[in-house]
C-alpha cells in the first residue's frame, strides 16, 4: 500500500496523537474500506489498522512495519521538528 503523506496531513496531524497524526491521517486516506479506523505506533514503528463493522465492533487487525523513514518521520513531527512531505510504501 502507498502512503503518501502531503503538506495538509502534516498541517492537520496532531502531535503525540497515534490516530491523528500525518501518517495515519495519509493511511487512512489511502485505505478504501469504509469503517476503517488507523492508529500509527512509534514505539513499535508500525501501522495499525483496525476494521471495524457497521455496529462498531472489531473485526480484524493488520499490521505494517514502518520503513525507517518513516519511523524517523513520527519521531520528528512528535519532536516538533520540522517535516516535509513524503510517500513510502507498507505491504
Amino acid at each position: 500500500m502507498k502512503i503518501n503523506v502531503t503538506a495538509e496531513d502534516i498541517r492537520a496531524g496532531v502531535s503525540g496523537e497515534s490516530d491523528a497524526c500525518p501518517i495515519a491521517r495519509a493511511a487512512l486516506r489511502a485505505l478504501t474500506e469504509a469503517g476503517e479506523y488507523v492508529n500509527v505506533s512509534a514505539v513499535r514503528a508500525a501501522l495499525h489498522v483496525q476494521h471495524l463493522d457497521a455496529t462498531g465492533k472489531t473485526r480484524d487487525w493488520r499490521c505494517f512495519g514502518l520503513p525507517p523513514e518513516a519511523a524517523a518521520f513520527v519521531d520528528a513531527f512528535d519532536a516538533g521538528s520540522p517535516v516535509e512531505p513524503f510517500t513510502f510504501e507498507v505491504s
